[in-house]
């Protein structure tokens, strides 16, 4: 949102100046950075949570794994992150507008 902000303000007048557009640039791939690290976070916590289980499941003799990751794992935000995917696309498309 604030890159369509500065950017509509900085065409106000014209063309942007080189350096805003730059900044810009800059913004965007800092965020995208920014948004694909998160994602990788969340990938990150869900397999360390498969492996626990699948060590506990080992060791005890149970099988709680597959019941444990549908009902309280696969519920929670790091796993389900529509709003992330749709954030990174979002500036995907804005580094491709400028």
């Amino acid at each position: 949102m604030a890159l369509k902000v500065r950017l509509r303000s900085a065409t106000a007048e014209g063309l942007p100046p080189p350096s805003i557009v730059e900044t810009l640039l800059m913004d965007c791939t800092r965020m995208h950075m920014t948004l694909l690290m998160l994602e990788n976070y969340a990938v990150l916590n869900y397999a360390g949570f498969t492996k626990i289980l699948k060590k506990h499941d080992k060791v005890t003799g149970y099988s709680t794994r597959e019941k444990f990751l549908l009902k309280l794992v696969n519920n929670q935000p790091f796993v389900v992150h529509p709003w992330l995917l749709s954030s990174i696309r979002n500036v995907e498309n804005h580094f491709r507008e400028l």
